[in-house]
């Protein structure tokens, strides 16, 4: 079977091509494409002739975890991520691989080290392309243009064009809010300035703090959300500029195209912590972007879905759409409901934060004192083990907080479940260089 793959694609000179696009750290209600103030032209695009999941779900709070998710399937207690820096085990299954088994070719280009090679998700990959970035000043993060530039060029170094796995990591929209061009920072701040919030890495990790102490005025509060909102803009610019690099290439006649995000980000919210991310899983936090548009045999994505779909749904679908077997974990095949074939409930989506991490536990599971949610049906209950506080918001527009007694107790219940089969303490054991990088990232004090 494998052997008729290449004189197929030569016939059609169309080689198929999925592409996932990541966006580190970006809320969905930001984006425009979701009602939100950063204006997002080339995903709306995407929008405009796919599918957007009204309530894309993400499982944890932390890049590494929820990136396993998309690739394995699997939630954060089944992959035993406890946050950045645990690498995924080798005997877990990933997306990437099942495309080796079919022959395509398989490329993936990150923007910070909190996906380097060494923490596993570069297994399946031919190319797994990392910058080098401890190599060059201890820069641990670059920017979306060398993304984009990266993710061309190793297309380009194909030759001939293959059916092509591509994944794509953008991180600008993390802190430190300094990557996008001075111009867009000055067009859209302009009038949104403030003189202690520059972006810079510093003052972004200062934010929660002077919050607490309440220390920021209402023009740092929109300091803030605009230099968030140009770095949105400016990794929006940079992906229609792969995407239009993939339509000069004759890359999307037959493609499937997947933005999505990891977690989002705290910005002034009075529900949990005020800045960041890390501590928190409410809807905040867990509530993602996550775009579907196809051509080719993926054509039919159309419309607004309003229902939820977990980024650990992300690889099975995928391999539904392309009529494959999945090898993947816990994650549902959605395939047919984006295509409007049928349809069912959702399962409940459980999510864990990740910090603080002095709280651990050392004989259990260590994230288990932490933040924990689950959303379902309309619902996301919210329970602090750690500080005796528990909340349920109804997933609305805008998204409330609500008081329902009964329901609270049931998805309490749920969570307490899913917590009896969470896996075993996890000892950490990093290099000096993991450190380094998580410290120069901020996940680390």
């Amino acid at each position: 079977m494998l052997t008729l793959l290449p004189l197929l694609f030569a016939c059609t000179r169309a080689p198929p091509s999925i592409v996932l696009i990541s966006m580190d750290t970006t809320r969905a209600d930001a984006l425009s494409v979701y009602g939100g103030p950063a204006q997002t032209p080339a995903l709306q695009s995407l929008a405009d002739r796919g599918l957007v999941a009204e309530w894309g779900l993400s499982q944890s709070a932390t890049t590494l975890a929820s990136h396993t998710a998309v690739f394995s399937g699997l939630d954060p207690h089944r992959a035993g991520i406890v946050r950045n820096g645990y690498p995924v085990a080798e005997g877990i299954p990933l997306l990437q691989e099942q495309f080796e088994a079919q022959g395509w070719d398989r490329i993936a280009v990150v923007g910070s080290t909190a996906l380097e090679p060494d923490m596993g998700l570069q297994r399946g990959f031919r190319v797994y392309d990392d910058h080098d970035l401890r190599a060059v000043e201890k820069r641990y993060e670059v920017g979306a243009d060398q993304v984009t530039q990266a993710a061309l060029a190793h297309l380009d170094a194909q030759g001939e064009a293959q059916p092509t796995l591509l994944f794509v990591h953008y991180y600008d929209p993390h802190t430190p809010w300094d990557s996008s061009p001075a111009q867009l920072q000055e067009q859209r701040c302009a009038e949104r300035s403030s003189p202690v919030i520059d972006g810079s890495t510093q003052t972004t990790l200062n934010l929660g703090e002077r919050a607490f102490l309440d220390q920021l005025k209402a023009e740092d509060v929109q300091a803030a959300w605009c230099l968030y909102e140009a770095e949105i803009e400016w990794t929006d610019q940079q992906i229609g500029l792969l995407l239009d690099g993939l339509e000069e290439r004759g890359r999307l006649k037959d493609s499937l195209v997947v933005v999505f995000s990891d977690h989002g980000e705290h910005m002034g919210s009075p529900n949990g912590s005020p800045y960041g991310h890390g501590p928190d899983v409410d809807p905040d936090i867990i509530h993602v972007p996550l775009i579907f548009a196809g051509t080719g045999r993926f054509a039919g994505l159309n419309g607004r879905l309003d229902r939820q779909i977990r980024l650990m749904d992300l690889g099975p679908t995928i391999l539904g759409l392309l009529d494959w077997p999945s090898a993947l974990g816990d994650g549902e095949d959605t395939s047919p409901i984006l295509k409007g074939e049928r349809t069912w409930e959702a399962p409940p989506n459980f999510a864990e934060a990740t910090q603080p991490a002095n709280l651990q536990l050392s004989d259990r599971w260590n994230n288990l004192p932490f933040q924990r949610s689950v959303t379902h049906g309309g619902f996301s209950y919210v329970r602090t083990p750690f500080l005796y506080t528990h909340s349920l918001f109804a997933l609305d527009t805008p998204v409330r907080l609500i008081e329902d007694a009964k329901r609270m107790e049931d998805m309490n219940a749920q969570l307490i479940a899913w917590d009896a089969q969470a896996p075993p303490f996890r000892p950490w054991q990093p290099t000096q260089q993991t450190v380094e990088a998580l410290k120069a990232l901020g996940y680390l004090e």
